[in-house]
C-alpha cells in the first residue's frame, strides 16, 4: 500500500476544517456551546489518525525493505549460480575441444552463451550429423566445425545476413584451420511469404542444397527484425530435412521462441526431446519425415 503523506495531510486537514465549520454553524443555529469539547475531540481524532498512518507507513517501509533485501539476495544468488554454470560449461567446452589453437570469439551478448555451446557439443557428438545448417554464423559455427573434426566427417553450412560477421566468421574458419568442415555463406535477408504472412529470412538458393540436412542450429535472424523472425526456418527447410533431423533453438526463454516452437509442433511432425538448463534457454527437437 502506497501512502502519499502530502495528499493525506491535505485531505485530513480539509476534513477537520469542514467538521470545525460545521460545529460553528450548529452553534449559531442552536445557540448550544459545543465548541469547548468538540475542538479537543477533533484534535484527538487528528492525532489518532495521524499516528495510525505513521505506524502503517513504518510497517510498509519495513515490508519493502525486507522484500528488497530478499530480491537482492535472490538476484545475487541467481547471478552467482549462472556465472558458475557458464564457467563450468566453458571449461567443459575447452576440455572437449582440446585441439583449439587460436582464440575463440567472445561468448554471450549476441553470440551464444557457453551453456548453449556445451549443449550443442552434446547433441553433435550424440547424433553425429553429416550435414549441419547453422543459422547465424559465429562461435556456434566453429564449435560445430571442431565437432565435425572430432567425428571425422561432416560439413557445417553457416549462414549470415550481416556482411561484417560473415567476413569475421570466414577469417576465423581459416585461422582455426576448419575450411574442410565449415562453409560460411553470405545470405542477406529477403522477403518470404510463409502461410500467407510475410517474413524476412536468409536469401538461400535452395538449388545449392545438395544433401539432406541432419541438424539445424537456429540462432538467427535476430528477433529485432520482427515477431517470430526465426519461424520460416522449418517451413523453408523441412523438405530438405532428413528423417530424425535435430533442431536446436537458442533463446528459448523468450516468449517469441516458445510460440515459434509451438507453431512448428502444430504444423510439422516435430517433438521436443530436450529442454536443457541454459542462460538464454535451450530447446532440442526431432523431426519425423512422413
Amino acid at each position: 500500500m502506497k501512502i502519499n503523506l502530502r495528499r493525506f495531510d491535505v485531505i485530513l486537514i480539509a476534513g477537520l476544517t469542514i467538521m470545525y465549520l460545521a460545529i460553528l454553524v450548529v452553534e449559531s443555529l442552536t445557540k448550544l456551546n459545543i465548541h469547548s469539547f468538540a475542538v479537543p475531540l477533533l484534535i484527538l481524532i487528528f492525532v489518532i489518525i495521524y499516528l495510525q498512518t505513521i505506524r502503517s507507513l513504518e510497517a510498509e517501509i519495513k515490508r519493502v525493505k525486507m522484500a528488497s533485501k530478499k530480491e537482492i539476495i535472490s538476484e545475487i544468488r541467481n547471478s552467482t549460480d549462472n556465472l558458475y554454470f557458464q564457467l563450468d560449461s566453458l571449461i567443459s567446452i575447452n576440455k572437449v575441444l582440446e585441439e583449439v589453437r587460436y582464440p575463440m570469439p567472445p561468448y554471450r551478448g549476441w553470440a551464444i552463451s557457453p551453456d548453449f555451446g556445451r549443449n550443442l557439443i552434446l547433441q553433435l557428438l550424440k547424433w553425429q550429423p553429416e550435414i549441419v545448417y547453422d543459422l547465424g554464423s559465429g562461435i556456434s559455427s566453429l564449435i560445430s566445425g571442431y565437432c565435425m573434426k572430432i567425428i571425422g566427417k561432416g560439413k557445417v553450412i553457416s549462414l549470415d545476413h550481416e556482411e561484417q560477421y560473415y567476413s569475421l566468421t570466414k577469417d576465423n574458419i581459416k585461422f582455426h584451420g576448419l575450411d574442410k568442415f565449415i562453409e560460411v555463406t553470405y545470405a542477406p535477408l529477403k522477403n518470404y511469404m510463409v502461410n500467407n504472412q510475410e517474413y524476412q529470412w536468409y536469401d538461400l538458393d535452395e538449388d545449392l542444397i545438395k544433401k539432406p540436412i541432419d541438424l539445424i542450429i537456429i540462432d538467427g535472424p535476430p528477433g529485432i527484425i520482427g515477431k517470430k523472425s526465426r519461424y520460416p526456418a522449418i517451413p523453408i527447410l523441412s523438405e530438405f530435412m532428413n528423417d530424425g533431423c535435430i533442431v536446436l533453438v537458442d533463446d528459448y526463454l523468450r516468449e517469441d521462441e516458445k510460440e515459434m516452437v509451438d507453431k512448428w509442433i502444430s504444423e510439422f511432425d516435430l517433438e521436443i526431446i530436450s529442454l536443457a538448463k541454459a542462460e538464454k534457454g535451450f530447446c532440442a527437437l526431432r523431426y519425423k519425415k512422413h
